[in-house]
């Protein structure tokens, strides 16, 4: 043949590029949205994560039951309290989880509704509060936390309430030995009933002082309704019955109820009404009533408590209160070897950021990498180490 012009046909290679580019940017976003919506988990129990905010949730709920750092601390010991404390939250939902994993494992994590609107009610009740939405501005959680909340607490009580209930009678020498180790907690401390007027101010205490001295001290609980801006006690006539020295405080009160020396200066003596000034809390007019001295229990006497409905002293056996602290005591014992149980379980698909074998770990070592680590920590809201 002759010469001919061979034509080359030309091949375009851009998609052969920009798709596998496309693909890879792809799966590379998609692989770091997931890491980066992890950020919030600290460990994950079974099928369970724990997050920041439950966290943040439970150091809260320690605080109100009065595990807080001393109002003195330094910001060394805040820090090192709050170090403490989230290791404690982390533990006490790491305990939570497991029984609730236990129960989604033999298929008891259904509760029903109306047990949850029944608790919910409950919770109000106990936390004197009228609404729902006032509770959950108090406990800075939304309301399907607190529903989530409610349930899993019903499910947890589902699964160990029959260990409290297996607890029977103690044997009477197993109770003596008990009572011998808590007796001391028993112990009713020293209380006063006294009447108070509380007043801002030295004009209105002599008003004050005139009209119960024309009254004989008769017309104590007129006269407290009357000036008192105590609201407390205002509405008893002043009146405080059984009150320990640790519920008084302000110091001058508390010291002239309970005088720290024998001859101390300012101890009140019963039925003179007598005025006191304090530094924080405006003046005080308190007349001592009766004096309740300590009471030491035996474990099949009695000891007098006031009881505020009846608004009477009544006797109250120390048996049966002893009977209860000890089945308490066995049945947290038997629920604490039960959780250790399940954890010890459930311990291999037990996972935690700070031991670095979170499923996502190989990831965020690959990100690391790419990102460097200052910067990775800073997407991830951690503190740099």
């Amino acid at each position: 043949m002759a010469n001919q012009k061979q034509e080359t046909k030309r091949v375009n290679v851009a998609p052969y590029i920009i798709i596998p580019l496309l693909l890879i940017l792809v799966t590379f976003g998609g692989l770091f949205l997931y890491v980066y919506s992890k950020r919030d988990v600290a460990r994950i129990v079974v099928d369970f994560p724990i997050t920041e905010r439950m966290i943040y949730l439970e150091i809260k709920n320690m605080e109100r039951f009065g595990i807080k750092p001393q109002t003195n601390s330094t910001a060394t010991e805040i820090q090192e309290f709050y170090s403490t404390a989230r290791a404690k939250a982390i533990t006490n939902l790491t305990d939570f989880f497991v029984v609730l994993q236990k129960a989604r494992d033999t298929n008891q994590y259904d509760i029903p509704g109306d047990q949850i609107e029944q608790r919910i009610k409950d919770v109000l009740a106990m936390s004197q509060m009228n609404t729902l939405d006032e509770y959950l501005t108090e406990g800075e959680v939304s309301e399907s936390e607190f529903r989530t909340q409610v349930k899993n607490q019903l499910i947890y009580e589902k699964m160990t309430d029959p260990l409290r209930a297996e607890v029977g009678q103690p044997m009477a020498a197993e109770l003596e030995e008990y009572f011998n180790t808590v007796k001391d907690q028993l112990v009713v401390p020293e209380t006063v009933d006294f009447d108070m007027i509380v007043v801002p101010d030295e004009k209105t205490r002599n008003k004050v002082l005139e009209e119960l001295a024309k009254g004989k001290g008769n017309n104590f609980a007129e006269v407290a309704k009357k000036y008192s801006t105590d609201l407390a006690s205002r509405e008893n006539g002043g009146r405080m019955i059984s009150v320990p020295k640790d519920s008084i405080p302000e110091v001058e009160v508390k010291n002239a109820l309970f005088p720290p020396t024998p001859n101390f200066p300012l101890k009140l003596e019963q039925g003179i009404i007598q005025p006191i000034v304090t530094q924080k809390s405006g003046e005080y007019i308190v007349r001592l009533n009766k004096r309740n001295p300590a009471q030491k229990p035996a474990l099949y006497g009695t000891v007098s408590l006031y009881n505020a409905e009846s608004k009477k002293y009544e006797k109250v056996e120390i048996k049966p209160q002893v009977v209860s602290m000890w089945q308490n005591t066995k049945g947290e014992s038997a629920v604490s070897a039960y959780v250790k149980r399940l954890s010890d379980y459930y311990e291999s698909r037990i996972y935690d950021r700070v031991k670095g074998n979170m499923p996502w770990a190989g990831l965020e070592r690959f990100f690391s990498s790419i990102f460097g680590n200052s910067l990775w920590n800073q997407i991830m809201g951690v503190e740099d180490k």
